[in-house]
């Protein structure tokens, strides 16, 4: 029994030496002279101010990002933003600390940015009168306005009215549609333009090849003839033609690998005149030309609703592609077999209007 007795008290002495360790092992969070009486952490993508409150006066208060502006006053901490242009939202800590140096976090977020004019209509067309409405979809505050008085937008809840009255100024013309909030702007082209607003006589400027090693200016007679709605003839010159397509409200497209005029050689045999596309870069060293049939340049309408030649595709990185030149051919079908060099190149070309 004096054995048992013995054994039982060491049993209780461990038991408590154990209940002991485990005591002292726990770890204690530090904990802040304060508490939090009330936070607000999701701020409104427009930007503004929010508030956390806490019993007692933190010794600090600050933010991890600098997007967060943060102010101290006594028990009351004021958080404020600007609008988040991002389309992410954007995520910090708001950090308060004691006297001790202890601190409590606090996650703030703020939602990112949903902007913008829908591009899923088609604002270039002919002459006719627009009546459109856009289904927007934002979660900031936005202005919508036009550039040009014949443009009017009428906002009506989440839908936006854009209407023009039918062109008859007899020329193209060119607006936008503007959306703005803060710093961010968002824009939709509209055009009205008929194949008849365009046609009639120009001027063309180009740099061409003088002879095998100069470059000069020269100056031509550009005619542009309705054919239908969509078709027309591009006539250089009086000689050589040239049958491109037009879509309302945008331009034109010139294929290339067309005949354009025929002429004979010191031979007597008939040689046929091509479209080639040219790079902008042509010089007499580097005649960097393109035979083909699908390769197009485009000349399109410009804001002041003027026809302007731009690349229709990307040929060749570092090098832009809206130039033409015209080349002889043995064959209608031109070939790098059948070319018979150039008749003359038109770099960078530009279009004037003829008085």
């Amino acid at each position: 029994m004096k054995n048992i007795s013995i054994l039982s008290a060491i049993l209780s002495v461990g038991l408590v030496l154990v209940g002991c360790s485990k005591s002292d092992n726990e770890v204690q969070m530090p904990k802040t002279d304060f508490n939090i009486v009330s936070a607000e952490n999701v701020l409104p993508v427009s930007g503004g101010q929010i508030h956390v409150t806490t019993d007692l006066p933190p010794a600090q208060a600050y933010a991890e990002d600098s997007w967060l502006k943060v102010t101290l006053e006594g028990n009351k901490v004021t958080l404020s933003a600007v609008l988040n242009e991002g389309v992410q939202s954007r995520n910090t800590s708001l950090i308060l600390k004691d006297a001790k140096g202890d601190s409590t976090l606090i996650n703030i977020k703020q939602a990112g940015i949903i902007f913008g004019l829908p591009k899923t209509e088609t604002f270039a067309g002919g002459d006719e009168a627009i009546n459109k409405t856009l289904i927007l979809a934002t979660n900031v505050k936005t202005d919508y306005s036009s550039t040009v008085d014949w443009i009017t937008v009428k906002l009506d809840g989440n839908k936006l009215q854009i209407s023009a009255p039918r062109n008859e100024t007899g020329k193209p013309r060119v607006g936008y549609v503007v959306a703005r909030t803060g710093s961010l702007e968002d824009k939709i082209r509209v055009v009205q333009a008929s194949l008849a607003d365009v046609a009639g006589s120009y001027i063309q400027t180009a740099q061409t090849l003088m002879d095998s090693v100069t470059m000069g200016e020269t100056v031509n007679e550009v005619s542009i003839e309705r054919v239908s709605d969509t078709k027309a003839k591009f006539i250089v010159d009086g000689i050589f033609t040239w049958n491109i397509d037009f879509t309302p409200g945008r331009g034109f497209t010139m294929l290339n690998g067309q005949v354009v005029g025929e002429s004979t050689n010191e031979l007597g045999n008939k040689v046929y005149i091509a479209t080639v596309l040219a790079a902008d870069d042509f010089t007499p060293e580097h005649k960097n030309t393109l035979v083909g049939s699908q390769e197009p340049v485009h000349l399109n309408i410009a804001d002041d609703g003027s026809l302007v030649f731009t690349q229709a595709q990307l040929i060749a990185p570092g090098q832009t592609w809206a130039s033409y030149a015209f080349a002889r051919s043995n064959a209608k079908q031109i070939t790098l077999g059948s070319s018979a060099g150039l008749e003359i190149a038109f770099i960078r070309p530009k279009l004037q209007r003829a008085e």
